[in-house]
């Protein structure tokens, strides 16, 4: 991507940031080279694999609904509000009749959440074909499955009051026509609120090609508060950026940056207390990053985006 224009600013000179494998799966040893715009701070994947469905595999999909549902759910609103520090569930679930619209919405979490939390909502979810969708449909939900540019050419313009991502934007191929989409499903006054990694946090500034936000090759873009902001105003949106942090970033960094394969080969009573320890952690560490929440160093971007 070295001279090629950038495709948050569109301004040349990208550099080469890192090469890395995938890290955290190990799915295979291909390496993957990195790239950051030097003016907007953009970090980008230039090239995915044409078979990137392989590089998540069974990994994103989530552990299968049944009797403890409620309690993962629980525990989901727990780790929203109380340890991440994640507002993004507080606006998604405020009261008032309206139309929301999540983009990537996994196994229905936070759909279900709405639902509970503000009936008259209208809620609806994108998410690609595979286990997650099928859970979030058994929950109820309304879900359609498939690419969410795909999706989104069916759905009617000027329809939805607010548009919400939790972890999913970093994911979508072409954010500048994902952010058109946004912008033309919306009614006017409506808005986009997002969380994505913060690519300028302490995680990332940290650890490198280790950092757990990298997540090389499913994230193809590593925001800063600058490039999101440029390519919002350049879609018409006003934008407002702040940075939060979640206590996991900085362990799972440090276990990647030593080797340590965490998402592997646990016995179900190793991972039970593994689990415990690393919840523990997280909520520590989430009130420690006070400090580099303060310095706008976060390890995430909480970002909303208005359609005046």
């Amino acid at each position: 991507m070295s001279g090629r224009a950038c495709v948050g600013c569109g301004k040349k000179g990208a550099a080469l940031l890192f090469v890395s494998p995938d890290i955290n799966y190990r799915t295979d040893g291909r390496e993957f080279e990195v790239f950051k715009c030097p003016h907007c701070g953009l970090v980008s994947l230039p090239a995915p694999p044409e078979d990137l469905a392989k590089y998540y595999g069974d990994h994103y999909a989530p552990p299968k609904a049944g009797a403890g549902a409620a309690l993962a759910l629980a525990k989901s609103v727990g780790r929203f509000a109380k340890v991440n520090r994640n507002p993004l569930p507080l606006i998604a679930c405020s009261p008032g009749k309206r139309k929301i619209l999540e983009v990537g919405c996994g196994n229905g979490i936070l759909l279900a959440l709405i639902a509970r939390m503000n009936p008259d909502a209208d809620a609806t979810g994108i998410e690609m074909r595979g286990n997650a969708a099928r859970q979030a449909k058994a929950r109820g939900l309304d879900v359609r499955e498939g690419d969410f540019f795909e999706v989104a050419k069916k759905l009617r313009s000027g329809q939805y009051d607010l548009i919400v991502l939790n972890h999913s934007f970093e994911h979508l191929p072409r954010p500048k026509k994902a952010l058109t989409e946004f912008r033309r499903l919306l009614r006017k006054g409506g808005e986009v609120a997002l969380v994505v990694p913060n690519a300028e946090g302490a995680s990332c500034t940290t650890f490198g090609k280790w950092a757990e936000p990298f997540d090389v090759p499913r994230h193809l873009f590593g925001f800063t508060g600058k490039s999101i902001s440029g390519m919002a105003w350049k879609a018409g949106f006003t934008a407002s950026v702040k940075t939060f942090s979640e206590g996991s970033y900085i362990p799972a960094s440090a276990m990647n940056r030593l080797g340590i394969e965490r998402k592997k080969y646990y016995t179900w009573r190793e991972r039970k207390a593994f689990n415990f320890a690393w919840i523990a952690g997280e909520l520590c560490l989430s009130w420690a990053m006070l400090v580099p929440d303060a310095l706008g160093l976060g390890d995430q971007l909480f970002v909303r985006l208005k359609k005046e």
